[in-house]
C-alpha cells in the first residue's frame, strides 16, 4: 500500500473510488421536497420516457383552478420510487408554503371533472421512513 505524507491531500489509490465529498446539509434539500409540511403527492400519473416532471406538475396545478394557479407556485417536484410493480410512481410536488398546500387540498376535487386527470389523487407527503412503514404493514398484513 503506498504511503502518504500527513496533509497531503491524496488518497491511496484503493480509497480514491470510496472517497466521500462533504456537502453542507443544506444542499441535500431539493428545493423544499424533503420537507412533507409543504409537499403533496400525487398517483395515477403514468409515467412516460423523457417526461418533464415539472411541466406535468405545472398542468396538475393548472387542472386545479385559477385560484390555485395564481397563488400557488411549485418549488420542486420530482418522482418517486415504486415500490409497487404495477403502479406507476408517485409525483412529490413542493410549494412555498403550507397555506399553498392547503390551497390545494381546497380544491383537489375539481380533478374529477377533467377528463385526463380522473384518475389522479392527491395526498399529503409523507417521509421516506412512513412510506417504508406503511409498505411494510402491507406486505405482511
Amino acid at each position: 500500500m503506498e504511503t502518504l505524507e500527513s496533509g497531503s491531500g491524496r488518497q491511496p489509490a484503493s480509497d480514491r473510488d470510496t472517497e466521500r465529498i462533504d456537502i453542507p446539509p443544506s444542499r441535500y434539500r431539493r428545493s423544499g421536497l424533503d420537507d412533507p409540511d409543504v409537499c403533496v403527492t400525487v398517483s395515477g400519473i403514468v409515467r412516460q420516457d423523457g417526461e418533464d416532471i415539472l411541466t406535468k406538475a405545472n398542468d396538475i396545478i393548472k387542472a386545479l383552478g385559477n385560484d390555485v394557479l395564481t397563488q400557488g407556485q411549485i418549488m420542486g417536484a420530482t418522482r418517486l420510487r415504486s415500490y409497487i410493480y404495477d403502479r406507476p410512481p408517485l409525483i412529490e410536488i413542493s410549494f412555498r408554503n403550507v397555506e399553498e398546500k392547503i390551497l390545494v387540498f381546497r380544491s383537489k376535487s375539481l380533478l374529477k371533472e377533467k377528463a385526463p386527470y380522473k384518475n389522479v389523487y392527491i395526498k399529503s407527503s409523507k417521509s421516506h421512513a412512513e412510506r417504508m412503514i406503511e409498505l411494510n404493514a402491507r406486505t405482511l398484513g
